[in-house]
C-alpha cells in the first residue's frame, strides 16, 4: 500500500460467548489502566461492536440464518462440517 493512500475502514469486533455477561467498557481506552509517567497519549481509544451471546436469542437467529448466529456456532463449533451446515441452511 502506499504511503500517501489512507488505509481502508478497520470496525474492531468482539464475539464474545463467554459463561458470565460482557462488562468490559465499550472502548479500550477505558479498559486499559492508568499509564506510567509520560505514556498516557499512547493509550488506544478504541471503540467496539460488541456481540454478546447473552443479548441475543441464537436459536432463533439460526432459523433466520442470521450472520450473528453463525459466526457464534463458528466459535462454538471450528470443526468446519458444522459451519459449513449452518451456511447451507
Amino acid at each position: 500500500m502506499a504511503p500517501t493512500k489512507p488505509l481502508p475502514a478497520i470496525i474492531p469486533l468482539v464475539l464474545y460467548n463467554g459463561e458470565i455477561p460482557w462488562e468490559v467498557p465499550a472502548n479500550i481506552r477505558d479498559a486499559i489502566g492508568e499509564m506510567p509517567g509520560g505514556l498516557t497519549h499512547m493509550r488506544p481509544s478504541v471503540p467496539y461492536i460488541l456481540l454478546d451471546k447473552h443479548r441475543f436469542d441464537v436459536d432463533r437467529q439460526v432459523e433466520e440464518r442470521n450472520l450473528t448466529a453463525f459466526l457464534f456456532n463458528l466459535s462454538s463449533h471450528p470443526q468446519a462440517l458444522n459451519c459449513t451446515n449452518l451456511a447451507n441452511g
